[in-house]
């Protein structure tokens, strides 16, 4: 196959498969609504290929950092492979829904997310402390709606001193919300760019590096 037709087969799958959802979005034609359905089924298939690649790239990676003994990696690795086949053998024989399997998730993979969700308080201080500074008049405006929010998230302070609530609740429903939302309209605009650069095929990073 010549390096054009493989990047010209691509293009055309892309631009074929992206009409065919997009009209069946907007337009609910029978025939175009069964091929996008099929379409959705082969990404479900894509998907769990490329899951199924995934672990492959696990096991050759970590394979090879247990195999050379790489220096305070190895150890690691060998607990990834323990945690990773443990889970796929209780889920293939006894099922995600089994007691042994539940009682695994919920005490190893729950655990470390809440430890590592908590961790990121400390960032998070020490991101506002960085940004909480007197030295422009944007920072002296985030650092005032900030105190003005925590202030009013005291149940003592709301209470005694009801302006400030409301104060912080319009913070929280005009200026915040109104630049929410803007980002969510840039956002949406620059999706809709980046769809119609790649149907028309000037957006290519999903086939690679040249």
């Amino acid at each position: 196959m010549s390096f054009g037709s493989r990047k010209t087969i691509p293009l055309v799958i892309t631009f074929l498969a992206g009409v065919t959802m997009l009209v069946e979005y907007f337009f609910k034609i029978q025939f175009v609504s069964d091929i996008a359905s099929m379409l959705m089924n082969f990404g479900i298939v894509i998907a769990g290929f490329a899951l199924g690649l995934g672990a492959a790239n696990l096991l050759i990676i970590h394979g090879r950092h247990i195999k050379k003994r790489t220096p305070k990696q190895w150890y690691f690795s060998v607990w990834l492979f323990i945690v990773m086949f443990t889970f796929i053998t209780i889920g293939i024989c006894y099922t995600v829904n089994a007691p042994a399997y539940v009682w695994l998730f919920q005490n190893t993979l729950t655990a470390v997310s809440t430890t590592t969700y908590s961790l990121l308080a400390f960032f998070i201080a020490s991101a506002a402390y960085r940004a909480f500074r007197l030295r422009t008049i944007e920072g002296a405006i985030l650092l005032i709606s900030g105190v003005i929010l925590m202030l009013a998230n005291i149940p003592v302070v709301s209470i005694s001193i009801p302006v400030i609530a409301d104060l912080a609740n319009w913070i929280s429903k005009v200026p915040t919300m109104a630049g929410l939302r803007a980002i969510m309209i840039g956002a949406a605009v620059g999706t809709v760019v980046l769809g119609i650069r790649t149907f028309l095929g000037q957006e290519k990073g999903y086939m690679g590096r040249e």
